[in-house]
């Protein structure tokens, strides 16, 4: 596997092998080699135990906290973004990713991890979402993508919004989807009466009954 990142890397064009440029360039905690080891640590534990539970926790363990939206967003993108990360995004993950990591590594075949960070310098890597959260940040983080992939395979499983804070690897996954305001409620127009039937050109119209004439008694 490092083999084929450095192959990877030898690969890339001269401007973009510098430490800004390239994520992997840079070995520590916040590289994008740490993410990798993360992840190849997981496909092997899924291999050996075969425990979709195991999956679930560690995705769980990249969860962020209120905090870490402050950090990343302004307070009022926050205050939409949060409860929505936290309710929908987070749940949502709970709920589906153990069992899709343990089908995709061992029905599928998806054991290779494959990094690469998104925005302005990688296009062909960066979605609209990506590109949204970035745009969204008040303080600029380096945002990444894992893929698990199959030997060869050039797309595989892709988990979106890996970032650095507070120490450790943060995954924003599907916020970018609760990014913008929800749209406002539509006003109803006001009812509109209905307009009398039209007839047809000799047809006999109903004429009402004349109401009844009271007669007063002279005195």
């Amino acid at each position: 596997m490092r083999f084929l990142l450095a192959l990877m890397l030898a690969l890339l064009p001269a401007c973009d092998r510098n430490p800004a440029a390239d994520p992997g360039a840079v070995d520590g905690p916040d590289s994008a080699t740490a993410l990798i080891q993360l992840f190849e640590g997981m496909v092997a534990r899924l291999q050996a135990n075969r425990d979709p539970a195991e999956a679930t926790a560690f995705i769980e363990g990249f969860f962020l906290e209120e905090p870490h939206f402050a950090e990343l967003f302004t307070p009022e993108v926050t205050a939409r973004v949060w409860p929505a990360y936290r309710d929908v995004v987070a749940a949502q993950a709970r709920a589906e990713v153990g069992a899709v990591l343990l089908r995709e590594v061992l029905e599928n075949g998806r054991t290779e991890v494959k990094v690469e960070g998104v925005g302005p310098a990688w296009p062909a890597a960066t979605t609209r979402g990506d590109q949204a959260l970035l745009d969204a940040m008040r303080v600029k983080h380096r945002l990444y993508t894992v893929r698990l992939q199959k030997p060869g395979e050039a797309l595989g499983v892709r988990l979106n919004g890996f970032v650095y804070l507070g120490g450790r690897w943060r995954a924003l996954l599907k916020a970018y989807e609760h990014l913008d305001p929800p749209p406002a409620p539509e006003e109803e127009a006001p009812p509109t009466e209905a307009a009398a039937p039209a007839t047809a050109e000799g047809a006999p119209v109903a004429v009402p009954p004349e109401a009844p004439v009271s007669v007063e008694k002279p005195q």
